[in-house]
C-alpha cells in the first residue's frame, strides 16, 4: 500500500512514479503523459475532482525526467481553489494517473496517497488551531482559550476551587490563609531562586515602609511568653517604670519620653537639675577624681561659660588662696616654657631671682631650671672700681 503523506494545505505536492516493462520488469519510457491522465479521488467519494486546475507537468513532456528512463513527474496545488472547498484541512486524498501507455500497455494506478493539515503561517512550522480540551470543546476570549480540566491529580485543584479573589489580603489578615494552608514543604527556600526577590526588585521606599511598619506596630500584639516581642517589652517596661510610663501603647512612647528628658538637658547631655554648687570641688578636683581625662576634649572652653559666670564672688572662702598658694608653689620646671629669649615672663623673671646666672665678656646668661640650659642673656654694663661680682648659683648656696 502506498503510504499516506501529510502536507499543509496550500502546499504544491511533487508527485513523481516510475514505470517498467512488462516482459522483464526493466525500466521503460511511458508515453501519453497528460494533466487530463491526473485525477484526485476526495476521502470515500467516487467522484474524482472536477477540475484539472492546479495540475502541471514537471518536466514539460512529462517523459524521463532528468533523462532518467521510466521517471516521470507531475505537480498538485493544493492551494488551488477552481473546484471550490475540495481542498480541507483533514481530508485524505488519493492520485491515480489513468489511461497511460506503458510498454505497449495501457495503465491506471495510484500515484500518491496524502492528508491535508492546517495551512503554515511560516514555512516549515506547523499551524496549530486547538478547539478541544481533554476532549471537551474550548471556548476563545479575545483570542485567548479557556481551557476547562476536569481535574488534576487526586482532584487536587480543580477550576471550580479557584476563582478571581481567591487570596485575598482579608484572608490572610484574619488568619484563614496561613503557614498550615500550605502542604509541609511546598514553599522552601530551595523552590525560591537564590536573590529572586531582593533589594532591587523592591520598589524604591518599599524597605523604608518595612522598616517604618515594624517601629509602628502595637506591642499589644506581640506579649506571647518567650518571643522577642514580649521580652523587649518587659526590658524596655523596667527601664522605663522610674518614668511611669511603659509599652502598653505604641512603641513611640519612647520618643515622648526622650523628648521630655531632652527638654532638661543642655547642648553637651547634661541634665543641668542634676549639678548643684557644690558637685564639683577643690577637693574632688585635688584627689584626682575629676581631672582632665574625665572632662572631654573642649568640653568646657570660654564660649561654653557666659560672661561673669564665674568670678571670684563665686568661689568659695578659701579658693583664691589655694589659687594663689597653688601658683606660688608651682615647680618652675613642670609645664611648657612658652617664653623666648626676646619675650619677657613672669617665669623668666623668676628665674633671674632663683636659678643660675653668669656674667662672662659683658653679656649675662640666666639658666633655667637644669643649671645648663639657657633661658635668655642680657648685656651687662661694668665699672673696674666696683665689685667685681662675676655670678650668682643658687644651687651651691
Amino acid at each position: 500500500m502506498i503510504p499516506c503523506n501529510v502536507y499543509p494545505l496550500g502546499q504544491v505536492i511533487p508527485v513523481f512514479f516510475t514505470t517498467y516493462g512488462k516482459t522483464n520488469g526493466e525500466s521503460i519510457t511511458a508515453s501519453g503523459l497528460a494533466v487530463t491522465d491526473i485525477e484526485i479521488y476526495k476521502g470515500t467519494s467516487v467522484t474524482q475532482r472536477s477540475s484539472d486546475a492546479g495540475y502541471a507537468l514537471i518536466d514539460t513532456d512529462g517523459l524521463d525526467i532528468d533523462s532518467t528512463t521510466g521517471l516521470h513527474a507531475f505537480s498538485i496545488d493544493t492551494g488551488d481553489n477552481t473546484d471550490a472547498g475540495f481542498y480541507v484541512a483533514g481530508s485524505i486524498y488519493h492520485v491515480v494517473v489513468s489511461a497511460i501507455t506503458v510498454d505497449s500497455q495501457t495503465v491506471t494506478f495510484i500515484a500518491e496517497r496524502f492528508r491535508l493539515v492546517a495551512a503554515e503561517s511560516v514555512a516549515g512550522v506547523p499551524e496549530v488551531d486547538v478547539t478541544h480540551f481533554n476532549g471537551s470543546a474550548g471556548t476563545f476570549a479575545s483570542g485567548i482559550p479557556e481551557v476547562k480540566v476536569a481535574s488534576l491529580a487526586n482532584n487536587a485543584i480543580t477550576a471550580a476551587s479557584i476563582n478571581a479573589d481567591a487570596i485575598t489580603a482579608a484572608k490572610i489578615a484574619d488568619g484563614a490563609i496561613d503557614a498550615n494552608t500550605f502542604a509541609a514543604g511546598a514553599i522552601t527556600a530551595s523552590a525560591i531562586a537564590a536573590d529572586a526577590i531582593g533589594a532591587s526588585e523592591l520598589a524604591a521606599d518599599a524597605i523604608a515602609e518595612i522598616a517604618d511598619a515594624v517601629w509602628d506596630e502595637d506591642t499589644t500584639g506581640h506579649t506571647t511568653a518567650g518571643t522577642f516581642g514580649e521580652q523587649l517589652k518587659t526590658d524596655v517596661d523596667a527601664i522605663l517604670v522610674d518614668t511611669g510610663t511603659t509599652l502598653d501603647g505604641k512603641i513611640d512612647t519612647i520618643d515622648t519620653n526622650v523628648d521630655s528628658i531632652l527638654a532638661d538637658t543642655g547642648t553637651d547631655g547634661v541634665v543641668v537639675a542634676s549639678i548643684n554648687a557644690n558637685a564639683i570641688t577643690a577637693s574632688a578636683i585635688a584627689d584626682g577624681a575629676i581631672d582632665a581625662g574625665a572632662i572631654a576634649a573642649d568640653a568646657i572652653t570660654a564660649a561654653k561659660i557666659a560672661a561673669g559666670a564665674i568670678d571670684a564672688d563665686a568661689l568659695a572662702t578659701d579658693a583664691v588662696n589655694e589659687i594663689a598658694d597653688g601658683l606660688l608653689n608651682r615647680d618652675m620646671s613642670t609645664g611648657t616654657d612658652s617664653g623666648s629669649a626676646t619675650v619677657r615672663t613672669p617665669r623668666q623673671a623668676l628665674r633671674f631671682l632663683r636659678n643660675k646666672w653668669a656674667v662672662s665678656g659683658g653679656t649675662l646668661t640666666v639658666y633655667k631650671e637644669d643649671d645648663s640650659t639657657s633661658s635668655w642673656t642680657g648685656s651687662v654694663s661694668t665699672d673696674a672700681s666696683a665689685d667685681p661680682v662675676t655670678g650668682n648659683d643658687p644651687a651651691s648656696s
